[in-house]
């Protein structure tokens, strides 16, 4: 998982889940990702294939205007 790199070793999904600041880091960072990958597919059309475009996109938005509903779980 991509968020270990933000955690010291040995990090375990507990520690990670009360860790405020780990986590808004990976949100914000899933956010950006997901808004590039979102402008990427909207200006290449066809051309730029991006695995699991609609996943990430879609996990963007639930960030971003779901705030209150994302469980540790999906992040």
């Amino acid at each position: 998982m991509r968020y270990l790199n933000f955690c010291p070793k040995k990090e375990i999904f507990f520690e990670f889940k009360n860790d405020l600041k780990t986590k808004k880091a990976v949100e914000r960072n899933i956010e950006i990702i997901g808004e590039a990958v979102n402008r990427i597919v909207k200006k290449s059309g066809s051309v730029v294939k991006i695995q699991n475009a609609k996943q990430i996109i879609g996990t963007r938005n639930r960030i971003a205007h779901e705030y209150d509903n994302i469980s540790d779980e999906v992040i």
